[in-house]
């Protein structure tokens, strides 16, 4: 279920002193996407409506080689020719959990099993500010005894289709000792300034590293698609 993806990348988000993800969700606005890619997998992420105190997105999914040469907003109004997943769910800042998933795909809502989306935990994961000695580095680590001359490593990332030239905080968390695959791995986040959504995840697995980022991200976006009438009752 492609939208596994993105309900376990929301609660991948920085927690520093009493912040939490919602607080950096809130800040989104409706019509505002973003593009992420993964393991030859694109997914555009759209905040579609904020009702009350539910946040409602959409997230289409597609293979990397169907990437469209059109802007995302033009992709969309073509009903997002490609797509192997176009699906809608409600996520509720109460209770941080995901009250409603709608397939668009195929029709029908989607019962979600909140132990495979690892929800509780990772909504409580906290994050604190790294230091910029702390942070990656460009290239090896020198040998030991000399000067790390490294420059620190920033991810390239689109803001409305123009490159980003500001400044990254980078939050680190470490998943807490519990016998699952992600047990004392630590998590890198990179947020731009004034977003809501990190650019850039690193994952610390030991002998593989994890990476997700985002490729372009913009506003004022506008779906084709019904909102779906259960989605407005409360």
């Amino acid at each position: 279920m492609n939208c596994y993806f993105f309900i376990s990348l929301l609660f991948l988000a920085a927690q520093a002193s009493c912040l939490c993800l919602q607080d950096f969700l809130q800040t989104g606005e409706k019509g505002d996407f973003f593009v992420t890619e993964n393991q030859k997998m694109i997914s555009l992420i759209l905040i579609r409506e904020k009702i009350n105190d539910e946040l409602i997105f959409e997230e289409i999914s597609l293979p990397e080689e169907k990437k469209p040469t059109i802007s995302w907003q033009d992709w969309i109004e073509k009903n997002a020719p490609g797509n192997i997943s176009w699906q809608i769910f409600s996520l509720n800042l109460s209770t941080h959990k995901i009250d409603k998933c709608y397939s668009f795909t195929e029709e029908t809502f989607l019962q979600l099993q909140e132990d495979t989306l690892l929800l509780p935990k990772l909504s409580i994961l906290s994050l604190n500010l790294v230091p910029k000695e702390q942070r990656k580095k460009i290239g090896p680590p020198p040998p030991p005894g000399e000067i790390d001359r490294r420059g620190i490593f920033f991810p390239s990332c689109i803001i409305e289709g123009k490159p980003y030239k500001g400044t990254f905080e980078v939050y680190r968390g470490i998943w807490p000792k519990d016998g699952s695959p992600f047990a004392d791995k630590i998590f890198d986040f990179y947020f731009a300034k004034n977003q809501a959504f990190p650019f850039w995840i690193h994952i610390d697995a030991g002998h593989i590293t994890i990476m997700f980022r985002v490729i372009d991200t913009g506003k004022r976006m506008i779906s084709p698609k019904p909102f779906p009438f259960l989605f407005q009752q409360k």
